[in-house]
């Protein structure tokens, strides 16, 4: 089964589908002596990039046609040519391209489809969706020719939150947001607003770019599997003076009538942010019908924090 994870840009959106499955042993070639040994969990890495935002033709697509890769794009028909949106002339470019096409709404209401009550609604915003896509020479009629199953997004997220039924508990769900990444150029990590890098003199315990946080900074975790998780911050003051940095959670919700709710915002445990760096792990409870997490963080007194490491993980069943 899949596991989802996402990470957001100012620019674009990326949503990187990792499908664990068993590679089948390979004999060694005569001669030759055998491989080693792998992990019997292979990953095939899928790039999906939604919203149908402006910056997935200009910085997406020139980078996958640069290596030879292609990516799934979800448009927004509704608002093509829209300022920061996709035209329907790029968009047909990319499929021409080979790029896969895939309808992401009409208008992207997020509080049109959490509505139960608008069903009927749905399915005509889904056919004037499609019959744009059709008359740009979009459509795809793979999914109709070999009678496959077709998901509603709430049947496919509950399976997201599920994963163990079907992987092992030693395959990580939720990867650690890195910072080693500045996919579009725009000087700060990918997958936070507002957010920087510290001076490349700055280092953290465990290694790599360190980002710098101001009050505000905020981040997603899409998909998250339910149960017990641990929030890992490693952090240290960008001064002489100690802050504080809170993380508040928001989570949405999806009940089984697909109605979405955002919970009341949720304050976690302050973490000192002082001279010397300092990891603090926060405790977790992730319920069956969250959808995705908003992660702000508030500092105080307003100033800068510097992150090394922040993870987000589910604890094993056996540490519980």
């Amino acid at each position: 089964m899949a596991r989802y994870a996402r990470v957001s840009s100012s620019v674009l959106l990326v949503g990187v589908v990792l499908i664990p499955v068993v590679a089948a042993a390979q004999p060694a070639a005569p001669g030759r002596d055998a491989p080693a040994q792998r992990d019997s969990h292979q990953g095939i890495v899928v790039l999906q990039f939604d919203d149908g935002t402006s910056g997935h033709y200009t910085h997406a697509f020139p980078i996958l046609e640069k290596y030879g890769l292609k990516g799934s794009f979800g448009v927004v028909t509704g608002v093509f040519g829209r300022p920061g949106r996709l035209t329907a002339e790029q968009v047909v470019e990319m499929h021409r391209a080979g790029q896969e096409i895939h309808d992401h709404t009409l208008d992207h209401n997020a509080a049109f489809w959490g509505n139960p009550q608008q069903r009927e609604s749905w399915k005509q915003q889904i056919e004037q969706s499609l019959s744009i896509l059709k008359q740009l020479g979009i459509i795809c009629k793979f999914l109709q020719a070999n009678k496959l199953p077709v998901m509603v997004m709430a049947d496919a997220v509950r399976a997201v939150q599920n994963t163990r039924k079907y992987v092992a508990a030693t395959v990580e769900q939720i990867p650690n947001p890195g910072f080693s990444y500045d996919l579009d150029g725009n000087g700060r990590p990918d997958g936070y607003s507002p957010c920087g890098y510290a001076p490349a003199e700055i280092t953290s315990p465990g290694g790599g770019r360190v980002a710098e946080f101001v009050s505000g900074t905020t981040t997603w975790i899409y998909g998250p599997e339910a149960g017990e998780t641990t929030l890992t911050l490693t952090v240290r003051s960008a001064d002489d003076d100690r802050r504080t940095i809170t993380p508040v959670l928001t989570r949405a919700e999806i009940n089984s009538r697909y109605e979405y709710r955002w919970s009341e915002k949720e304050r976690c445990s302050a973490v000192t942010a002082g001279r010397e760096w300092q990891t603090t792990q926060l405790p977790l409870h992730i319920g069956t019908d969250v959808d995705r997490v908003k992660i702000e963080f508030d500092i105080n007194p307003a100033g800068k924090v510097y992150v090394g490491g922040l993870s987000w993980r589910l604890v094993p069943r056996g540490d519980r």
